[in-house]
């Protein structure tokens, strides 16, 4: 499971066109999307050197800060222009187009048993850090119910049972307590679950989502319950007693 980004400016045709890339099933990590996220647009925008703008499109011109594009789980870049960056293996190309790999590509979600608590206004400095690694620690926001965590300093990539739109399931063993990153946009309305039981999602790395973990072999799974749905659910449970009650009087 992996993404791929197609690099392009405001001028310029997009290298690896969205209704292409969805066709044959290929998640991007750039594109157009009907609701503007400014936190994406603001990550994007710093490692992809473009003017973050209310627009339905980022245009991401370049790979200014890679381990930025790592965390991303993009394996893949397609490219009008030459990329210098020794993580950036040449694949193939011609004249207007190249492919590049990604040698340094994350899992779509991953483990860390360190994490570095920050405020949001700090995120992205530490992103864009040039010693900052992000294999050795997560930066988490709003992280101050959390312990720090001792001991080894463990990464690793986890295992995912199911992916949709709307649900993801995460179960493996963990040999320490950790954070559990996916990195998936945070976006509102998601719902957390380790075994069972909800668990607070926090935002890691500006735009991610994470959860806490014990040691030992958990259960992990996010949800999508927007507000809308479960009014729906109400209403419709509510319509069900009435005509019950109807049918029942009558």
């Amino acid at each position: 499971m992996f993404r791929v980004l197609s690099l392009r400016s405001y001028q310029t045709r997009d290298n690896l066109p969205q209704y292409l890339a969805v066709g044959n099933g290929i998640q991007l990590a750039s594109g157009c999307d009907a609701i503007f996220l400014k936190r994406y647009a603001e990550y994007s925008c710093l490692y992809g050197d473009c003017e973050v703008k209310a627009d339905a499109c980022i245009p991401i011109n370049d790979v200014k800060y890679p381990k930025m594009v790592d965390l991303m789980n993009v394996k893949y870049v397609v490219s009008s222009m030459d990329l210098n960056d020794s993580s950036m293996e040449f694949v193939l190309g011609d004249a207007k187009t190249q492919l590049y790999k990604n040698k340094d590509y994350m899992e779509r979600a991953f483990f860390a048993t360190r994490f570095k608590n920050a405020r949001s206004d700090e995120v992205l400095s530490f992103l864009t850090d040039k010693n900052f690694e992000p294999r050795d620690y997560v930066i988490l926001e709003d992280a101050d119910d959390l312990q720090e965590i001792t001991g080894l300093r463990v990464y690793k990539g986890v295992r995912i049972t199911k992916y949709s739109q709307n649900k993801v399931v995460i179960e493996d063993d963990f040999e320490a307590d950790g954070i559990v990153v996916l990195s998936d946009v945070n976006y509102p309305s998601w719902k957390a679950y380790v075994d069972g039981k909800e668990t607070k999602i926090y935002n890691a790395n500006y735009i991610m989502k994470a959860v806490y973990v014990d040691k030992g072999n958990h259960k992990i799974e996010f949800t999508y319950m927007p507000l809308y749905y479960k009014t729906g659910l109400y209403l419709s449970g509510f319509s069900v007693i009435v005509v019950l009650l109807l049918i029942f009087l009558l």
